[in-house]
Parts: C-alpha cells; sequence; structure tokens
C-alpha cells in the first residue's frame, strides 16, 4: 500500500499529464489559424503558456470585453415587447366585447320570453316567437363562435329545436305551422315573405 503522499503525488502527476495534452492541441489549433486578432501573436508554444508573467496574459487582461446590446437590437427588443403588451391587451378586449355581445343577445331573449308569458293576440305571439327563435339562433350561434375564447353561455333552445340555424325556408315553415295553431292567416305570414323577397330581388338588381 501507497503511503498517503505518494497517491496523493500519483493522482496529481495523472491529472498534470491529461492538462498538458489538453493545452498542447489547443496550442497546435491556435497555431493552424495563423493569424492574429485583438494583438494576440500569430504562433504560440508551451513555454509560452505555462508562463503566467507571458506577454500573452498581459495582453488578454487589456482585451475589454464588449458586452453592450447594439441600439438597433434594442429598440427591436422593445417594438416586440410592446406588441406582445398590444396584442395581451386586444385579446382582453375582444373577450369584453364577445361577451358584452352575448349577454346582450340572452337579455333581449329573456325579454321576448317575458313577453310570451303574457296575455297577446295571435298575431303578437306569433311575431314574438319569431324574435325569439332570431335571438336564440343569435347565441347558438355566438356560443359556436366564441366558446374557444369565451366560457359558453347555457342557451335554452326551445323555440327552435330541430331547426338548423342556418335553415331560412325550415324557419318559416315553422312560423306558418305557429301562426295557423294562433288562429293567424296564413296568408298574412306569405305577404311578408314576399315582401321580404322582393326586397331580395331588388337587391339583387342593384
Amino acid at each position: 500500500m501507497l503511503p498517503e503522499g505518494q497517491a496523493v503525488f500519483i493522482k496529481l502527476s495523472k491529472q498534470l499529464k491529461c492538462i498538458s495534452k489538453k493545452i498542447h492541441k489547443s496550442i497546435a489549433a491556435y497555431n493552424l489559424i495563423g493569424d492574429s486578432s485583438d494583438g494576440l501573436p500569430e504562433a504560440i508554444n508551451f513555454d509560452t503558456v505555462k508562463d503566467v508573467e507571458s506577454d500573452i496574459y498581459n495582453c488578454m487582461v487589456d482585451l475589454e470585453v464588449v458586452s453592450e446590446i447594439p441600439n438597433t437590437i434594442k429598440q427591436e427588443i422593445i417594438q416586440l415587447k410592446c406588441l406582445i403588451d398590444r396584442a395581451i391587451k386586444e385579446q382582453t378586449l375582444l373577450k369584453q366585447e364577445m361577451r358584452s355581445v352575448t349577454s346582450w343577445y340572452k337579455h333581449q331573449y329573456q325579454l321576448v320570453k317575458v313577453k310570451l308569458g303574457e296575455h297577446l293576440t295571435a298575431g303578437e305571439t306569433a311575431f314574438l316567437i319569431k324574435e325569439g327563435m332570431y335571438y336564440e339562433m343569435g347565441l347558438i350561434r355566438l356560443n359556436r363562435q366564441f366558446s374557444e375564447y369565451i366560457r359558453e353561455l347555457p342557451v335554452e333552445s326551445q323555440l327552435t329545436d330541430h331547426i338548423l340555424n342556418d335553415n331560412y325556408d325550415r324557419m318559416q315553415q315553422i312560423l306558418k305551422e305557429m301562426a295557423v295553431k294562433e288562429e293567424i292567416a296564413v296568408e298574412d305570414i306569405e305577404s311578408d315573405d314576399e315582401g321580404e323577397i322582393s326586397d331580395e330581388e331588388d337587391l339583387e338588381d342593384l
């Protein structure tokens, strides 16, 4: 068994040999460059490197490390930060607007439901049913469009069950059936439809 001091010496000797090999390898790579920069010599040797008082170390101490970020990069960073902050603010405002629009449709729908509970004429009932269906379909459409961004608002689709949101003809047919049940002449509704159709034709002619 080796004495403790000798064991330490052998260990340090191995470490020094390993470091020496790495230094020789780095010196060879440096000398292959063949071009000095920042006042460094074009070629160095091991004796120069192992001398801590060598001029190359004095030269390295004098070198100033440039860490300042160029103004152009700073401006880009500031602009990007402002853009991110603005985008977050715009998202917040858009979500508020989505909630506001959805709440308005919900409020109008509730008003129609309250009105339907009152004693109304057949014509008033048919009109309110049509209005209620409009707000129901609006809420369904808004939920479908906004649910990815805001909490979905519960919608009672009592008036529009089994009716496609964009199927206008089917909606008109249901309204006519409702009107008949409420003892309203179908011709009155048809005349309204014809007026709407004529308006659409006038728009197409423009």
